[in-house]
C-alpha cells in the first residue's frame, strides 16, 4: 500500500512537471487569440495603382512610411481601419534642347498627393507565429494633380502652356490576401495585396466642376507593409 501510494504522488508530480514545461514552451502568440486585443501598425511600404485613367502610370507608384493601421482581433476575427498619405511628383516628355532640329515638343511636371481612408475586415487562417489571411476593405480615395505643361504643336506652328489642377475621388471595393508574423509576443510585420473594384470621379475646377465617371478593376501589388505592435 505504501509502494502505492509512493508511485500515485511520483505520478502527479510527473504530470505537474509536464504541464509547467508546457507552459513554459508554448507562448501567448502560439495560441487562439483572444477577444479585445489591439493591434497599432505603422506602414513601412506600399506600391500601388493609385488612380484611373491619366493620374500615373500603369506601373503604379512605390510610397515609403506612408501610413497607419489599427486593428481589433476577436479571435481569428480582425477589424481594420486605416488612413495613408501619399505624395510624389511627375514628369513626362522633355523640352527640347538648343541642337534640337524638330522643334516640336510636350512637356508636363509636378506632383500627386493622394490621401487614402479605409475600414475593413480580416480572417486568419491560423493562429501560429505565420498567419495568413483574407478579407476584405472598404475605401475612399482622394487624389490631387498639381502642375505645369507647355508645348509646341505644327500646321500651323504654335506654342501652349498652361497649369493642371485635377481632383480624382474614388470608393474602392478591395478583397485582400496577406500573411502576418509574429516575431515576438508583442511585434509582428505583416504585408497584404489588394484586388479592387473602382469607380472614380474626376474634377476639373477650370471647367466648372465637369465630372466624368468610370469604373475599373485594379491591383494594388503591395497594399500594406507594416510593423505592428500589440497592446
Amino acid at each position: 500500500m505504501e509502494r502505492m501510494r509512493t508511485l500515485l504522488l511520483a505520478a502527479a508530480l510527473a504530470m505537474q512537471g509536464s504541464t509547467s514545461a508546457q507552459q513554459v514552451n508554448c507562448p501567448i502568440w502560439m495560441h487562439e487569440p483572444v477577444c479585445a486585443q489591439h493591434e497599432l501598425g505603422f506602414n513601412l511600404f506600399s506600391w500601388l495603382l493609385l488612380s484611373p485613367d491619366d493620374v500615373i502610370h500603369r506601373d503604379g507608384e512605390k510610397t515609403v512610411g506612408n501610413g497607419v493601421i489599427y486593428k481589433f482581433h476577436c479571435g481569428r476575427n480582425v477589424f481594420r481601419a486605416g488612413a495613408d498619405l501619399s505624395r510624389y511628383r511627375y514628369e513626362e516628355g522633355k523640352r527640347p534642347s538648343p541642337d534640337d532640329h524638330y522643334p516640336w515638343y510636350s512637356y508636363e511636371q509636378g506632383r500627386f498627393q493622394d490621401l487614402a481612408l479605409r475600414v475593413g475586415y480580416e480572417r486568419r487562417l491560423s493562429k501560429g507565429r505565420v498567419q495568413p489571411f483574407v478579407g476584405i476593405d472598404l475605401a475612399y480615395h482622394r487624389t490631387r494633380k498639381l502642375g505645369t505643361y507647355e508645348g509646341r504643336g505644327d500646321f500651323p506652328p504654335y506654342e501652349y502652356a498652361g497649369t493642371t489642377d485635377v481632383t480624382y475621388r474614388q470608393h474602392r471595393i478591395s478583397p485582400i490576401v496577406g500573411l502576418t508574423y509574429r516575431f515576438a509576443e508583442h511585434f509582428s510585420i505583416a504585408a497584404d495585396a489588394s484586388f479592387s473594384y473602382v469607380i472614380s470621379r474626376r474634377i476639373e475646377p477650370d471647367d466648372g466642376l465637369h465630372r466624368a465617371d468610370r469604373t475599373e478593376v485594379i491591383i494594388d501589388p503591395v497594399r500594406t507593409f507594416s510593423v505592428n505592435y500589440f497592446f
